[in-house]
């Protein structure tokens, strides 16, 4: 069975996150939604090629109208809700990934996993109790994930070619 997870980031860890979830997925029983790629977000490939970091690119979120506001929230809420859990990498605050935490774990009461080898955000009470409610759980870093995967069977079989 193929595991599937709403992808929680910050902005400017993108690209890196990007990369680790493609090997992720090819190596492991799991599909990871990454509101920044899996989706038909035009504003994200033209920042990608401008290579806008979060602070360049806050003039185009002041720009973005109320009903813009709302079709991103709802399509990422839509995509939690839809997803049999979420997974974040945390390595600083995020207001987005915030109310992701809590819509996954509070409201829809689906896994909140959580990877932060920061000490600070791993015991953030608000974290703890999100991950407690939700029957989730906080990794210190991708190791300790990778291997939590490993143990629950997530891995996948590698393909033996023969002569």
């Amino acid at each position: 069975m193929v595991m599937t997870l709403y992808l929680a980031h910050n902005f400017e860890t993108r690209f890196g996150v990007r990369r680790w979830e493609l090997k992720i997925e090819a190596a492991y029983k799991i599909k990871l939604f990454n509101p920044f790629y899996d989706t038909d977000r035009k504003d994200i490939i033209q920042l990608d090629e401008q290579g806008e970091t979060r602070r360049e690119s806050l003039q185009g979120l002041r720009s973005f109208t109320v009903n813009e506001c709302k079709d991103l929230v709802e399509r990422d809420l839509d995509a939690v809700q839809h997803a049999d859990g979420l997974l974040t990498i945390i390595k600083s605050p995020s207001i987005g990934t915030a109310m992701e935490i809590i819509m996954c774990a509070y409201i829809y009461r689906k896994p909140v996993f959580i990877i932060t080898s920061n000490k600070t955000m791993a015991c953030h009470p608000w974290l703890r109790y999100m991950v407690a409610i939700s029957n989730g759980k906080i990794f210190n870093g991708y190791l300790e994930f990778k291997n939590w995967l490993k143990h629950h069977d997530y891995m996948r079989k590698k393909k033996v070619v023969r002569e």
